[in-house]
């Protein structure tokens, strides 16, 4: 059924709920798991005020944590996990988590 399953996520009450259904399909058919958080840089549209290696610093911390969780809660549920912390670039978010699944096969 499934074998690989790819689940984007970014801290919030739906996508842990997203995490927990990607965890039970895992686990009922014995696939592994790949979590991907994916990082736009800040848009200060100009603004000399803004401190973006402050926000870069929070965003990563965020997703490195977030990340981190996740990994243990598939874990704890004998699921096959890998995560990776993923930048956005210029590409919007969405591209960028349907080329990560492309690229792992999911």
């Amino acid at each position: 059924m499934y074998r690989r399953i790819l689940v984007a996520l970014e801290g919030s009450e739906p996508s842990e709920r997203a995490l927990a259904e990607a965890i039970r399909l895992a686990k009922h058919s014995a696939g592994s798991l790949r979590c991907v958080f994916v990082a736009r840089r800040p848009a200060t549209f100009g603004n000399p005020m803004a401190n973006v290696a402050a926000i870069t610093d929070a965003v990563e911390a965020s997703g490195t944590r977030t990340l981190e969780q996740a990994a243990e809660a598939a874990k704890r549920s004998g699921v096959a996990v890998e995560t990776r912390f993923v930048e956005a670039n210029e590409d919007p978010v969405a591209k960028t988590i349907i080329r990560e699944a492309n690229a792992w096969d999911a």
